[in-house]
């Protein structure tokens, strides 16, 4: 298991042939039930706009910065402030 405040990305996470399967299959079910039309109709559902996508896109990756900000502020937190920041307290 990887630590709570690593940084980098653990190189499992690129081999593992069942994780990347499972992420295929849903976005696949995700993807038909936004664009065939027969689930279209079913489901109530329309195809994103490209606005959507930005939408779509830009909440998918904003976890990634504040994780890793997280992350910084807990090793800066726990090493105590750098002198910099403690002398313009």
């Amino acid at each position: 298991m990887r630590a709570p405040n690593s940084v980098r990305l653990s190189s499992r996470l690129f081999t593992n042939g069942w994780l990347w399967t499972a992420v295929l299959l849903c976005l696949l079910l995700q993807a038909a039930a936004v664009y065939v039309p027969v689930l279209q109709r079913v489901l109530h559902t329309v195809g994103p706009t490209a606005a959507d996508w930005g939408v779509i896109l830009a909440c998918s990756l904003a976890p990634i910065p504040i994780v890793e900000t997280v992350k910084l502020t807990r090793r800066w937190m726990a090493a105590g402030l750098p002198a910099a920041a403690a002398a313009g307290r």
